[in-house]
């Protein structure tokens, strides 16, 4: 783009945020839960994919009155319980500016600064969690990928290449699915998943695991 394109760009941009800003101030009187009534999804459906782009402005307007409204508002006062985390002016400043610059943590050749300090915040936690020196770890995008990459570690830990077969895994009825889905990803089969039934606390019934792992132990199983 030529200086003048990067201008009005630029023009653009801080007109988003002064109306970001202003909204997000004004969020106690906005509803926490929006959805998109049909006139507004008939409309997106007409946008389609163009053969052609168009002007930056119309692109943000559009995206302003038909798509960001109508949505939950996770950093509304009134809105609880939500796995996604509420939003904050840090947070949103945060991701800006790692947008703009777009680092790759990836080595230390592509961003020694950055790699660093994904370490030290790693290394914080460990910390925080009582884990030895020699503990590590890394940043997954939410808690299925994290959940999927902890029983890849288990898996990997607990058996050789040669005893995936034989491997089974014990979930509560009451572990959220991605950790069903994330043993089916990796291989395992629907009756190397076991389910153990929960108590009116919601505890996995002591009882009935102990009763899986010796049934399955005795025909040549092996525990993940």
């Amino acid at each position: 783009m030529n200086r003048e394109q990067n201008q009005q760009l630029g023009e653009i941009i801080q007109e988003f945020i002064h109306s970001y800003i202003t909204s997000n101030n004004n969020i106690r009187s906005q509803k926490v839960f929006n959805t998109a009534d049909e006139d507004t999804i008939a409309q997106l459906r007409k946008i389609g994919f163009p053969k052609k782009g168009r002007p930056v402005k119309e692109v943000v307007d559009g995206m302003m009155k038909n798509v960001y409204p109508h949505q939950a508002f996770m950093q509304h006062p009134r809105c609880f319980a939500f796995i996604p985390s509420p939003m904050s002016l840090f947070s949103w400043l945060g991701d800006i500016m790692t947008s703009a610059y777009n680092p790759h943590a990836g080595s230390w050749v592509q961003s020694s600064s950055a790699s660093f300090i994904e370490g030290e915040v790693i290394r914080w936690m460990c910390d925080q969690a009582g884990y030895p020196d020699t503990a590590g770890g890394l940043f997954m995008s939410g808690g299925s990928m994290s959940n999927l990459t902890a029983l890849a570690a288990a898996r990997n830990a607990r058996l050789s290449e040669q005893e995936y077969a034989i491997g089974i895994a014990y979930v509560s009825e009451q572990t959220h699915s991605s950790v069903s889905k994330g043993l089916r990803i990796l291989g395992l089969r629907g009756d190397q998943i076991r389910k153990i039934p929960s108590d009116k606390g919601f505890r996995m019934d002591v009882s009935s695991l102990e009763k899986a792992i010796m049934d399955d132990r005795a025909v040549g199983m092996k525990l993940l």
